[in-house]
């Protein structure tokens, strides 16, 4: 489904068969990718609300037994950024489809759940180690350069969005909290039968 922000324009995109997760629109507004719910396998269509389009899968997606989730589009609409998962849906390394070639690169081993491409269209950004680490990867030189910054918790690995001059990262934290109770079953009181 799409919405306007204003809650109006409700349109029905698609039904597909296996349901459907990360939907994203190309910069141009003509071509949506999702993945299945599944988590294996890309799918990509024309961007034509209300009219019916069947989506079709990736091709090239899979590279060395992995399976792409894309995860943003390049600004001239003609790479993917996103990570390569095995069969058990974990992250195994970050990766960039090409559109024209219909192929999948993988550019580093990093595990990373979201990743995204900066202004420039060359390099990704994304938190690995559980979120610990910030890293921007330059996807033609594979120089890797950790950000330093000074994360109060661990980032909510798989979102997070930049200001479009990508200059400012903007994400949630996760800290978690727990009491621990012991019940004890008390004889006090109690009715023999």
């Amino acid at each position: 489904w799409m919405v306007g922000v204003d809650g109006g324009g409700l349109t029905k995109l698609l039904i597909p068969p296996n349901g459907a997760v990360i939907p994203i629109i190309s910069p141009n507004g003509d071509r949506l990718t999702y993945v299945g719910s599944q988590g294996l396998r890309a799918h990509t269509m024309p961007f034509t609300p209300g009219k019916g389009v069947e989506p079709t899968e990736l091709e090239g997606d899979g590279v060395d037994g992995k399976y792409f989730t894309p995860m943003d589009w390049s600004r001239d609409a003609t790479r993917l950024a996103g990570y390569v998962a095995a069969n058990n849906g974990r992250p195994a390394g970050v990766a960039v489809y090409d559109m024209a070639a219909r192929k999948t690169r993988i550019v580093s081993s990093d595990l990373a759940w979201c990743v995204k491409w900066l202004p420039d269209d060359r390099r990704m950004i994304y938190f690995t180690r559980n979120g610990a680490e910030l890293v921007v990867l330059d996807t033609v030189t594979g120089a890797r350069t950790r950000v330093d910054v000074r994360l109060p918790a661990p980032s909510v690995a798989d979102v997070f969005a930049f200001a479009p001059d990508g200059r400012t990262v903007y994400y949630g934290a996760a800290r978690a909290e727990a009491d621990i109770w012991i019940i004890e079953r008390g004889t006090a009181g109690a009715r023999e039968q």
